[in-house]
C-alpha cells in the first residue's frame, strides 16, 4: 500500500462495537489501520471470524489487517484464508493479511497486502477514540504482541 507517513502512530480504540485489537494513524496521509489479531490458540471458525472482523472495521477505518496464525486445530488456517482473499477479495476490499509462525511468533509474513483503498467519504466514519486493549495482552504469544 506504499509507505506510510513519519508520523504512524497507535491510536485508541472505540470499546463500541465493532473494536479493533489495534489501530494506527497515519497523520501524514490522513489514514486510520486497524488490526484483528488471532492467538495460536484460535479455532478455525474463529479465524473466519476474524476475517469478518476485518471487514467489519473498515466503517471506521481506511484499511486493515487480519492477523493469523499459519496452523489452527493441525490444519493450514494461513493457506486456506490467503486462497480466499486471491478467489473473492483481492482488490475488492482495502483488508490485509498477515500470518505468523506458531512456533516463532516474530516470524512473520504479508501474505496479501492493500492494493488500493476504500473511496467513502472520510467525515461518514467514525472515529477511534477509546483505549479498549484487552486482547493483544489476553490472547496474543508475548513475541508477537511485541
Amino acid at each position: 500500500m506504499g509507505h506510510c507517513g513519519k508520523d504512524f502512530l497507535r491510536t485508541a480504540c472505540d470499546a463500541d462495537f465493532p473494536s479493533p485489537d489495534a489501530a494506527f494513524s497515519d497523520s501524514e496521509n490522513n489514514l486510520i489501520i486497524s488490526f484483528e489479531f488471532k492467538p495460536p490458540t484460535e479455532t478455525k471458525r474463529g479465524i473466519l471470524t476474524g476475517l469478518g472482523q476485518s471487514i467489519a472495521y473498515l466503517q471506521f477505518s481506511d484499511l486493515s489487517y487480519l492477523i493469523i496464525p499459519e496452523v489452527v486445530e493441525d490444519y493450514n488456517i494461513a493457506g486456506h484464508v490467503s486462497d480466499i482473499f486471491s478467489s473473492v477479495l483481492s482488490d475488492k476490499v482495502p483488508v490485509g493479511l498477515i500470518s505468523y509462525k506458531n512456533d516463532n511468533p516474530t516470524d512473520v509474513s504479508l501474505v496479501h497486502n492493500v492494493n488500493g483503498l476504500q473511496s467513502d467519504a472520510k467525515s461518514e466514519r467514525k472515529a477511534v477514540t477509546n483505549n479498549r486493549f484487552w486482547a493483544k495482552h489476553v490472547d496474543m504469544p508475548i513475541p508477537l504482541f511485541h
